[in-house]
């Protein structure tokens, strides 16, 4: 699920689409939120690509024509992994992937190498949270060390980049939630985008009434932004400025100075250097006349 910092990014993202094609019609919001869930989906895929890697490994051991005792009595307990195997169950994935297998197979070897695996491998116990704890750490420190996992799921979308975290936290969360003597209908494809329904009419609201009122809330940077170059001024540092004035407008329950700061903060990561005190200064100035008013 987004935090409220992702859903403003997501946000800036459809605005900044919409400028660019020059069309405030046909909005991507839809697009953009599903992506995230795609993604999700397919850190899963590759997850259960590395256990099938550990399966593969098993059964070409067992099929040599001069198997060694380790290969006639291997050791399952990554094949049996609960948590990948539930992750199995429900992503339906058809191992057909090339790509994806290539990546699974890379890293398989190096998570073999790793001293937490091989604990888990020789501890002769086997619990679920013993499973969960593994596949989140592998989650966490391998899947992501592997270039070639940037390399395929940045071919796959232009919108993952910056949806990379919050797809492995969301990933974490599911198996922290399930539990398979409680919730028999627990699956790793039921996730929701929004926390509540309270964000995500955050979510809508902060994109169509930005968009609504772009012409005036150009004009008020325009007024604000008396010592500055105005054709100088980003598009991009534009629409930020365009998302905090109508988040301080339009939403009473977010304190003014939460809204300056998450902007800024965004601006420190999407714009130029300097666009964070331009975007300080400006929303700083529109604060001071709105509390005058």
């Amino acid at each position: 699920m987004l935090s409220r910092n992702q859903i403003r990014i997501k946000i800036l993202h459809c605005i900044y689409s919409s400028y660019i094609k020059e069309d405030f019609h046909n909005l991507d919001y839809k697009k953009s939120f599903d992506e995230y869930i795609k993604l999700y989906e397919k850190i899963l895929e590759i997850l259960v690509y590395v256990k099938s890697r550990a399966e593969f490994e098993i059964n070409h051991g067992l099929s040599k024509n001069i198997a060694t005792k380790l290969d006639l009595n291997p050791n399952e307990k990554f094949k049996k992994n609960e948590i990948l195997q539930k992750m199995k169950d429900d992503t339906s994935t058809e191992f057909e992937d090339d790509e994806k297998r290539r990546i699974g197979k890379k890293i398989f070897n190096q998570l073999q190498s790793k001293n937490y695996f091989q604990s888990y491998m020789n501890s002769n116990t086997r619990t679920i949270e013993e499973d969960k704890k593994l596949v989140k750490r592998i989650l966490k420190e391998e899947l992501f060390d592997v270039p070639e996992t940037f390399d395929y799921l940045e071919s796959q979308s232009i919108y993952w980049n910056d949806d990379l975290l919050a797809a492995q936290i969301l990933i974490s969360k599911m198996i922290d939630e399930y539990n398979p003597d409680k919730d028999k209908k627990f699956s790793f494809k039921k996730v929701k985008v929004f926390k509540n329904k309270e964000d995500e009419l955050f979510a809508k609201k902060l994109l169509l009434k930005t968009i609504k009122n772009k012409t005036k809330n150009t004009e008020i940077i325009h007024q604000l932004a008396k010592n500055w170059d105005i054709e100088r001024i980003s598009m991009l540092d534009s629409i930020l400025i365009q998302l905090a004035i109508t988040e301080m407008t339009e939403f009473d329950s977010i304190p003014y100075k939460v809204s300056i700061n998450e902007y800024i903060e965004i601006s420190k990561t999407y714009s130029t250097k300097k666009s964070h005190e331009f975007i300080n200064g400006i929303l700083d100035t529109f604060l001071k006349k709105k509390i005058l008013i």
